[in-house]
C-alpha cells in the first residue's frame, strides 16, 4: 500500500495525519499529530505556515517515512514549486522556505496538490491544536527560526541602526505595515504603484521580529536610508562595489539608484575619480572621385515637410528631395531617382532608422552593388557629413523666417543656396 502524509496549517494551529492507500483509492490512518502556533510562527505568512506544517509532519513522522517513498498531500499549490523539484531549491524562496526545502531534500516523496474542500483529515487535525508545550520533536523548526532571527541581527550589526530602530520605523511606515500584512495573509494587494516593487519580490518576503526580510536581507524603513548610505559609503567605494555591499545587507525600493546618486553626489570620490579615457577620432577615408561615398538623413519637419538629404563625400554637394512620407519605399524610390541622374555610389552611409534596415533598401543596394554602412546607434556624429548639412539647413530657414518670401520652395532654396554655392 503506498503511504500518503496529509499537512496543513491554519491561523492558530498545523496537523498531520500518515495513512495507508489501497488499490480502491480508500485510507486508513496510522497516526496524526498537531500542535498550536507558537507566538512567533503566527507571524509568518500563509506559505510559511503551510511549509511549517509539511515539516512539522515529516520530522513528527520520522520513524514512518524515513527511508521509504511515501506521498505528500498539501492544499497550498505555490509549495509545489518549491518542495516538488527535487534538483535544487528556488533561489527565490524567503529564508525559511530555503532551510526546510534543504531538509526535505533527505526524504523521497512525491508532492500533489489537493483541494481543501476535499482535505479534511489535515485541515481538521490543524485546528485541533494542542494547548501544552511544543515537544522536543519540534527541535528542527526551532533551530530554523533560530538561524533566520541570527541572520536577521548578523544584518543589522553591521548597520548604524538597531534592530528595535527598524522595527520601530517599520510599524510606523504605511507602506511595509501594508506589505507585512500581505505577506502574513498571502493576499495580494490591489494595484498600488507604492507596492509594486515588492509585489515583483513577493516570494522573498518574510517576517522577522516585526522586521521586514527580502531574502537575505533587512529591508530598510525609508527614515533610515541616508543613515544607512552614509554607513554604505564609508571608505569611498565606487558604485559596484557600493551596491556590491548593500545587495549583501539590506534592500528597499530602488536602492541600486540610490546607491549611484550616493557616490555620484560624493565630492571626494568625484575629485579623485580617473578622467574617461579619450578615445582618438576616427575620420571617414577620404574619396577620390565624385559620388564615390554618399551619406544620407532626414531633415525636419522644416515648416511640416520631410526632406531627404544625400550629401557626397568628395565634392560636399547637397541634395534635398521633397518627401511626401519618410516609408521605406518612398525613401528607395527618391535615391532610385537621384542615382538615375549622377550614377550609382560606390558606398551609402545612413543612420539605424527603420527606411535604410528595411528589406526594400537592402535589395536595392544589393542590386546596384552598393555598399551599406550604418553607423553606431545614438552616435549622430558618425554621420557627420550629413548631419551637419542638416543643421545648417535648419538655422538657414531659421535666419530667413522674418524676411518677406513668395512660397516656402523659396525660402528652402534660399536656406540651401549657400551651401550649394560653396561645393
Amino acid at each position: 500500500q503506498k503511504i500518503v502524509v496529509a499537512a496543513d496549517a491554519c491561523d492558530y494551529g498545523i496537523g498531520c495525519v500518515i495513512s495507508h492507500r489501497y488499490a480502491d483509492s480508500s485510507e486508513k490512518p496510522i497516526a496524526h499529530a498537531s500542535r498550536s502556533l507558537t507566538a512567533a510562527e503566527k507571524n509568518y505568512s500563509q506559505i510559511e505556515k503551510e511549509a511549517l506544517g509539511i515539516v512539522f509532519a515529516v520530522k513528527k513522522l520520522h520513524k514512518y517515512v524515513f527511508g521509504k517513498k511515501f506521498l505528500l498531500l498539501t492544499d497550498h499549490k505555490p509549495l509545489l514549486a518549491i518542495f516538488g523539484d527535487k534538483k535544487g531549491v528556488p533561489v527565490y524562496s524567503a529564508n525559511r522556505l530555503m532551510r526546510w526545502a534543504t531538509i526535505l531534500l533527505g526524504y523521497d516523496f512525491d508532492i500533489e496538490y489537493i483541494n481543501t474542500t476535499k482535505f479534511g483529515q489535515a485541515d481538521g487535525l490543524s485546528r485541533l491544536m494542542q494547548k501544552h508545550q511544543v515537544e522536543n520533536e519540534d527541535i528542527v523548526i526551532a533551530a530554523v527560526e533560530n538561524d533566520v532571527c541570527t541572520l536577521l541581527k548578523k544584518c543589522i550589526r553591521r548597520l548604524p541602526v538597531t534592530v528595535a530602530d527598524v522595527e520601530s520605523y517599520t510599524k510606523s511606515d504605511p507602506v511595509l505595515r501594508k506589505v507585512i500584512s500581505c505577506v502574513k495573509s498571502g493576499k495580494r494587494p490591489k494595484v498600488d504603484q507604492k507596492l509594486a516593487h515588492f509585489q515583483n519580490r513577493r516570494e522573498t518576503l518574510s517576517v522577522v521580529g516585526g522586521c521586514l526580510m527580502s531574502g537575505e536581507r533587512v529591508v530598510i524603513p525609508p527614515e533610515l536610508r541616508s543613515k544607512v548610505l552614509k554607513e554604505l559609503h564609508i571608505g569611498h567605494p565606487g558604485i559596484v562595489r557600493m551596491k556590491k555591499l548593500a545587495r549583501s545587507y539590506v534592500y528597499w525600493p530602488n536602492i541600486d539608484v540610490d546607491c549611484e546618486d550616493m557616490v555620484r553626489i560624493c565630492t571626494n570620490c568625484q575629485e579623485a575619480a580617473k578622467n574617461p579615457t579619450k578615445v582618438p577620432v576616427k575620420t571617414w577615408p577620404s574619396p577620390t572621385r565624385v559620388w564615390q561615398r554618399v551619406h544620407v538623413d532626414f531633415a525636419g519637419p522644416l515648416e511640416g515637410i520631410y526632406y531627404l538629404v544625400v550629401v557626397d563625400a568628395f565634392s560636399k554637394w547637397p541634395e534635398m528631395i521633397e518627401m511626401g512620407n519618410i516609408s521605406a519605399g518612398k525613401t528607395v524610390k527618391a535615391l532610385k531617382s537621384l542615382f538615375a541622374k549622377y550614377g550609382l555610389p560606390q558606398t551609402i552611409v545612413s543612420d539605424n532608422g527603420t527606411q535604410s534596415t528595411s528589406e526594400q533598401f537592402k535589395t536595392m543596394c544589393d542590386e546596384g552593388g552598393v555598399v551599406h554602412i550604418r553607423t553606431a546607434p545614438y552616435h549622430p556624429q558618425s554621420n557627420g557629413q550629413a548631419e551637419r548639412f542638416v543643421d545648417t539647413l535648419k538655422r538657414g530657414i531659421k535666419k530667413l523666417k522674418g524676411e518677406e518670401r513668395p512660397t516656402e520652395e523659396t525660402n528652402l532654396e534660399r536656406g540651401s543656396a549657400g551651401v550649394q554655392d560653396d561645393a
